[in-house]
């Protein structure tokens, strides 16, 4: 199998579609998978045997000590959060941009048409959040605006005058985030090794559920055991979730021993009372938060708490610190995702 290496200062990218530690359990489970079967892949090709399997062991032992990476640190962390938010409203500036397209081209083929030449082939990707997607769809619509300003407008009935401003601002915003997250985030050895550790392991593996496929090709219970989406579900149920927080002053430095808790939100019907928005204190704390929190946790040395196993849905929340005033807001979590969140208390 070739391998395509980095250039000389090229930064490695991951491979896998999904977090390392659902990489680390899918192919221990995948690994485990291809013990209790080695008979069946034996008679379908001689590579697998007893030592191919100790081997395969080896290289997620290797992978999971190398250490964990952050992307990287708290900087590029605080950058990445911010990233997130900035891509988001690049992402809507985009949307409403094909509204335009809409509005003052009527055909299907002609809204296609304009639509491709705004940068639509890197939506669906930069809302993936590849962000350099982003800036390739951020260029993209304000040369086509820039180009179709006037016929965008239809003399005042359309795009208004002041969106382009907009677009623009937003998509160099992006753009300055974007290069400081970059600056950010670690390059070094240690690093880059973790990333092809873990790349190698997710390749070996993946080629072992293609054959797997091929071997249980008539047994379809037999087959999902070698199929990642399945056992990534089993892994990560649909259900489950988690929430990753990160606690910080102005200044954008990291608070530690900060308690953070949260409470699912009460249903529509008895929970009017209750809406909060993000991170504005109120002098009134929801009837639900005055019971024990569903869970909490305290910031560490790096100033996040993670709680793991979140039933996804809404959460009033409730951070609270030496010195300060409890902060209180709300938060959606998502299915089968770590949701993420940078909670500034001044």
């Amino acid at each position: 199998m070739l391998v395509k290496t980095p250039r000389m200062g090229e930064k490695m990218k991951i491979r896998y579609h999904c977090t390392q530690a659902e990489l680390y359990s899918v192919c221990d489970s995948i690994i485990r998978n291809l013990d209790g079967k080695l008979a069946e892949f034996v008679a379908y090709k001689g590579k697998y045997t007893a030592g191919f399997v100790t081997d395969l062991k080896g290289k997620l032992d290797t992978a999971q000590n190398l250490g964990d990476f952050q992307q990287s640190g708290t900087e590029s962390e605080t950058d990445r959060i911010d990233l997130l938010e900035l891509n988001r409203k690049c992402l809507l500036n985009f949307q409403f941009l094909q509204g335009y397209i809409d509005g003052v081209w009527k055909s299907a083929e002609e809204r296609r048409i304009m639509k491709e030449a705004a940068g639509h082939k890197y939506y669906k990707p930069a809302s993936q959040n590849n962000w350099e997607f982003t800036e390739g769809m951020n260029s993209n619509a304000m040369q086509f605006i820039t180009a179709q300003s006037v016929v965008l407008q239809d003399g005042g009935l359309n795009m208004p005058a002041a969106f382009a401003t907009t677009y623009s601002d937003d998509a160099k915003a992006y753009s300055k985030k974007y290069g400081e997250f970059l600056h950010a985030t670690q390059t070094g050895v240690a690093t880059q090794e973790k990333i092809k550790a873990n790349n190698d392991l997710h390749a070996v593996v993946m080629a072992v559920c293609a054959d797997g496929k091929r071997v249980f090709a008539h047994d379809g219970g037999k087959q999902n055991l070698f199929v990642w989406r399945r056992v990534l579900e089993i892994v990560t149920p649909a259900g489950s979730a988690g929430l990753r927080v990160l606690v910080v002053n102005k200044n954008s430095e990291v608070i530690k021993g900060a308690k953070f808790s949260v409470w699912k939100k009460p249903n529509k019907k008895r929970g009017r009372k209750a809406k909060i928005k993000n991170q504005k204190l109120k002098t009134v704390t929801p009837e639900v938060m005055t019971t024990a929190p569903y869970k909490s946790g305290v910031s560490g040395d790096d100033g996040v708490v993670l709680l793991k196993t979140v039933e996804r849905g809404k959460y009033l929340w409730k951070i609270s610190a030496d010195g300060v005033q409890d902060v209180i807001g709300e938060k959606r979590v998502l299915r089968g995702a770590v949701s993420r969140m940078k909670i500034v208390i001044e």
